[in-house]
């Protein structure tokens, strides 16, 4: 984040917008773990997000696992282990409307 502050400090105004948003759009990345799971306030950054988009976000820049637990109202299927960096999520109309587990 310090080096978004920089670049900002310097930008000239309309690259400062594009800045502060590239900045806020990447939340910081921990360490997920067996000790240090995933917790159901930080899955929630998923919300909101096209299916698409959710999924790459989860799988690629936090490195959770992913499942779909319902689609459009219809529930699916899921196996009962335990994994602390996986999300389960609800999807309705293309769009992750609900975590429906973590773990």
């Amino acid at each position: 984040m310090a080096l978004a502050a920089i670049l900002l400090a310097l930008a000239t105004p309309s690259h400062a917008a594009a800045i502060a948003k590239t900045a806020i759009a990447k939340p910081a990345v921990r360490a997920c773990t067996f000790e240090n799971p995933l917790t159901p306030k930080e899955a929630r950054v998923l919300v909101g997000l096209k299916q698409r988009k959710a999924r790459e976000l989860a799988r690629d820049t936090y490195k959770w696992g992913w499942r779909v637990g319902e689609r459009d109202g219809e529930g699916f299927a899921v196996t009962t282990d335990y994994q602390p960096c996986r999300v389960t999520v609800a999807i309705n109309n293309g769009r992750v409307t609900k975590i429906l587990q973590v773990g």
